[in-house]
């Protein structure tokens, strides 16, 4: 918090209040208002507006009118999560949350060539989506599964059990 505030300092931040956005849903309200009363802590206002997850689409194609999205923003896999957040292709040559970054844009497009899609491609596109601060997951999925005792072990794919995939006793 220190650090934040020691930012915030340096930063041309005036008091205007951020508007943080997200679904109705019982999560992202806990979300948010976590959020905001950290915001609060460091000394910048923040306002909450919750909506249903049709009307969300709407609001967050536009550019204006709030400054954080929490939501279930991206796909069924990780690709297509990244992809949602990344791409230039999916606002007029910017991405979901009006982002205009060339490096990262280079980075993304690299990551994804079957030449150059291995580890430490795609680790230096996150690692400088994250560094930029433009996008930030501030949550992460939580399952728990029962399986049989005949299981040896679970194969997971972008974190999903994978059945099928899992090693069992005798294989």
């Amino acid at each position: 918090m220190d650090l934040a505030k020691e930012y915030l300092e340096k930063s041309d931040y005036n008091g205007e209040e951020i508007i943080i956005v997200g679904l109705v849903n019982e999560e992202c309200k806990n979300a948010m208002t976590m959020m905001q009363s950290l915001l609060a802590q460091a000394g910048i206002k923040a306002t909450i507006q919750t909506y249903e997850e049709s009307l969300m689409n709407p609001i967050i194609a536009e550019k204006t009118g709030w400054d954080f999205v929490v939501t279930r923003l991206g796909g069924s896999t990780l690709v297509a999560s990244w992809n949602t957040l990344f791409n230039n292709d999916v606002h007029d040559g910017m991405t979901t949350n009006w982002l205009d970054d060339p490096k990262l844009q280079e980075l993304y497009q690299t990551s994804l060539a079957d030449e150059t899609h291995d580890d430490e491609h795609v680790k230096a596109c996150m690692d400088y989506a994250f560094s930029i601060g433009d996008v930030y997951p501030i949550s992460g999925m939580a399952s728990s599964i029962v399986y049989s005792k005949k299981m040896e072990e679970i194969y997971y794919r972008e974190g999903y059990v994978t059945v099928g995939s899992s090693k069992y006793q005798g294989q």
